[in-house]
């Protein structure tokens, strides 16, 4: 199902901070504060798609994001193989989609949930991109971990480590210096002995963080992400959702709560705007939301649950309507993907413009090559041992 309106677009700039909006920071690293990372709203350069499980569970919803998205961005698809590429063809060519409109690269990975591990790509001091390899901790998920330091081969951009465990779902960006996230970031970091001084500090110098906001998670919800109940919509404007108490007191007490901490971030222009939408029914224990959602330059690709959310969904295109304007919403079906334990966004990693994109090379013998990270963490936690190796065997050349 494709629903298309129209919406209204804000620009200002912001700074946040923690559960307490007046947390100071640790002393800024005078090397990297000049980081920048886009709010997605922004100008993007590409979509990064994992195709692996993905074009064979659900092939229709891989073609028609890329249908939809490819008009307005660069859609790069990963593939672990020639099949796998074969697969998407085929789904393709199933809606009339034209090949034109992806790039495929052969990279391995293990699932399709290109938001967990795929990397952020930033801006440095020095004018040039970065690509930043977060450390992915799932075990039996290897090659998503390995993933942003072969694509940063392939793409020819420097990679840079960074010292935690970061989820791309539970870290939001406004593109001037504000991070969100849940208290899920400081906790899982905390296994590996970092404290939230260190992850404050590691989304300063390697996030261009000048304040960043820990928020609670929902209740019952297993990703602990903050994209299941919030998004930027501008530099100086978040939703959030918002359950009706009669359904969920719990989760509605949570997000009143994390509306009222945003609320108190002060921007330059005031204080920062927090917007509500319902959120839809988990009470089949799927967990459904329209902030997890995918910018795609003028288009807004919003989660719509048939059946599910007959009430809800006017109420939210309403404010997305509002707040975007210029931009197209379109409505794409997610309930099998909630089935899944996940969201449009999830499957999905914004970039910023990368200028000409480099030839992919096709699937072939994966060849010995090293991943040279152009800096170590600017941060004390350097020191500390890494729990994983620093170079690659091997790669998709």
């Amino acid at each position: 199902m494709v629903v298309l309106l129209g919406v209204i677009l804000i620009a200002t700039t912001v700074v946040a901070s923690a559960n307490s909006p007046t947390a100071p920071l640790p002393p800024r690293s005078a090397s990297t504060h000049r980081v920048t990372l886009a709010g997605e709203f922004e100008p993007q350069g590409a979509l990064l798609i994992g195709c692996h499980n993905l074009v064979e569970q659900l092939p229709e919803l891989f073609s028609e994001l890329v249908e939809i998205a490819s008009q307005r961005i660069a859609i790069i698809a990963l593939v672990c193989d020639q099949q796998e590429k074969a697969m998407a063809l085929a789904a393709l060519a199933e809606r009339n989609v034209p090949t034109s409109a992806v790039r495929f690269a052969d990279v391995p990975h293990d699932s399709m949930w290109m938001r967990d591990y795929g990397p952020r790509i930033v801006g440095q001091p020095n004018g040039r991109l970065a690509l930043l390899d977060a450390l992915y901790a799932d075990r039996e998920r290897y090659d998503d971990d390995r993933l942003p330091a072969r694509l940063g081969h392939l793409l020819r951009i420097p990679v840079v480590r960074v010292p935690l465990a970061i989820d791309g779902g539970n870290l939001l960006v406004n593109g001037s210096g504000l991070c969100v996230a849940t208290r899920d970031l400081v906790t899982r970091n905390r296994e590996h002995g970092f404290t939230e001084a260190d992850v404050r500090s590691v989304l300063r110098d390697h996030y261009g963080a000048t304040e960043t906001v820990f928020l609670e998670p929902l209740a019952g919800e297993p990703t602990g992400h903050v994209d299941m109940f919030a998004t930027f919509t501008s530099a100086d404007t978040i939703v959030v959702g918002q359950y009706d108490p009669k359904l969920d007191a719990t989760n509605a007490a949570i997000l009143d709560r994390n509306a009222a901490v945003l609320a108190r971030v002060r921007t330059r222009g005031g204080r920062l705007q927090v917007e509500r939408v319902p959120m839809p029914t988990h009470s089949d224990g799927r967990w459904r939301t329209y902030t997890n959602a995918v910018f795609a330059n003028g288009v807004l690709l919003v989660p719509v649950y048939p059946g599910m959310d007959v009430e809800e969904r006017p109420l939210a295109w309403r404010t997305y309507s509002r707040l975007l304007g210029g931009w197209t919403v379109v409505g794409i079906d997610a309930e099998q993907l909630a089935q899944l334990g996940g969201g449009l966004h999830c499957l999905v990693m914004n970039a910023p413009p990368l200028g000409r994109l480099p030839r992919f090379p096709p699937p072939r013998r994966r060849v010995p090559f090293e991943v040279i990270y152009e800096s170590e963490p600017a941060n004390s936690i350097a020191a500390r041992p890494w729990p994983r190796k620093l170079r690659f065997e091997e790669a998709s050349m």
